[in-house]
C-alpha cells in the first residue's frame, strides 16, 4: 500500500485545520477497506505493509523528521481500524526510484512477512521442494525465460509427481509467483524478468519530486503521445534494461550474434506485454484485433485520423503505450 510520504506531516495537519482527511490516509482507507473486504469475504489471510515514497524530497526540504512521526502514527492508527489487514506496524520510507536500498528494503519487508504468514503453516513437502527449484532456476542464466505448460510438467521437479500432485503443484507456483501464466498459455518462468520490462514500459516521465534517480522512462513520438515503432521500442528496451540483472539479456562472444540475440528476445517481450494489454497495436498500421475496450485510444484515434482499417504489407508495425497516452491526454 503506498502513499506519498513527503509533506505529509504539513499535509495532514492542514487537513485537521479544515476539518478535512488528508488525501494519503484516504488513499490508505480506500486500499485497507478493499483488502478487509477480500479477506473476510474469501476467508484468506493477509499481511499489509504501508510505504511512504518521496523520501529523497522530504530530505531535501528538511520534513523527513516530522513527516516519519507522522507517518508511524498514521500507521498506527490504520491498524487499530483495520485488524483484519494485519498491517506492519513498521512502515517503509523510500524513494521508490532508488533501485538500490528502496528495493531492497521493500523486498526485505515483503519476504519478511511472507514468511509470518506461511509460519506454522502445513505445506506438502513437494510444494516446498518446487519452490525451491523455482529459485534456483530464476538465478540460473541459462535457464529459459518462457516456456509451456507441457514443458514446465517434464522439468525435473515434475517428473516424480503424480499429475494431481503436478498440477497442485502448477497452481500454487503461479499463486506464489514463482512462475506467471499469460492469456497467450506462456508460462513466464522468471517473472522478475517480465516485471522489469513491464516496470520500464509503464514509467512515466520524471517529475519534478522524482529526485535524481536515473528514470526508465521510455520517450515516444511527442507529436503523438504514446505511439512507437516497434524497432525503437526493442532499442529502448535494450537500452534502459542493459545493466539491470535481472533481465539476463544473452551474452555472446560475437556481437553481431549477441545484439540479434538480444534482438529477438526483446521481440519477445514486447509480445508477452501486447498479451496483457501494456502495449497495444496500432491499428493504421497493421491491423490486429478491435480494441473495443479502450474508450480513450479508440477516441483519440478517431479524432486524430481517419482510420481505414487495412493491413499495409511494408508498413512498419507501431506500439501504443495505453499508460503513457492515456497520461499525456489527461
Amino acid at each position: 500500500m503506498v502513499i506519498n510520504g513527503a509533506g505529509l506531516d504539513g499535509a495532514t495537519s492542514q487537513a485537521k485545520e479544515d476539518g478535512e482527511i488528508s488525501a494519503a490516509k484516504r488513499v490508505a482507507q480506500s486500499w485497507l477497506s478493499d483488502i478487509a473486504d477480500v479477506v473476510s469475504m474469501t476467508y484468506q489471510a493477509c499481511r499489509t505493509i504501508l510505504v511512504a515514497t518521496h523520501l529523497d524530497k522530504a530530505m531535501q526540504d528538511g520534513t523527513f523528521h516530522n513527516d516519519h512521526k507522522c507517518l508511524v502514527g498514521l500507521c498506527e492508527e490504520l491498524s487499530a481500524a483495520y485488524p483484519r489487514t494485519f498491517l506492519n506496524l513498521v512502515p517503509l520510507f523510500i524513494n521508490a526510484l532508488d533501485r538500490v536500498d528502496g528495493r531492497t528494503a521493500l523486498w526485505t519487508a515483503v519476504c519478511a512477512e511472507a514468511h509470518t504468514l506461511l509460519d506454522q503453516q502445513m505445506v506438502p513437502k513437494f510444494i516446498n521442494s518446487c519452490a525451491d527449484f523455482m529459485d534456483a532456476y530464476a538465478v540460473d542464466v541459462s535457464k529459459p525465460k518462457w516456456s509451456t505448460q507441457e514443458e514446465v510438467f517434464q522439468l525435473s521437479m515434475m517428473r516424480e509427481l503424480t499429475q494431481d500432485q503436478q498440477r497442485s503443484a502448477f497452481a500454487s507456483l503461479r499463486k506464489m509467483g514463482y512462475i506467471i501464466q499469460l492469456p497467450s498459455r506462456t508460462i513466464i518462468m522468471k517473472p522478475q524478468w517480465f516485471a522489469a520490462a513491464a516496470s520500464v514500459t509503464l514509467s512515466p516521465a520524471p517529475g519534478d519530486n522524482d529526485g535524481s534517480a536515473i528514470s526508465l522512462h521510455i520517450p515516444t513520438n511527442p507529436k503523438q503521445p504514446g505511439f512507437i515503432f516497434e524497432d525503437h521500442l526493442q532499442g529502448e528496451l535494450l537500452q534502459l534494461t542493459e545493466n539491470l540483472p535481472e533481465m539476463q539479456w544473452p551474452v555472446d562472444p560475437n556481437p553481431a550474434v549477441q545484439k540479434d540475440k538480444r534482438l529477438k528476445e526483446a521481440s519477445k517481450l514486447i509480445e508477452f506485454l501486447a498479451d496483457l494489454n501494456i502495449l497495444v497495436k496500432d491499428p493504421r498500421v497493421k491491423v490486429l484485433c478491435h480494441i473495443t475496450n479502450f474508450a480513450v485510444f479508440c477516441a483519440y484515434c478517431i479524432s486524430a485520423v481517419s482510420l481505414q482499417f487495412t493491413d499495409f504489407p511494408n508498413a512498419r508495425t507501431m506500439w501504443v503505450l495505453p499508460a503513457l497516452l492515456v497520461r499525456e491526454l489527461s
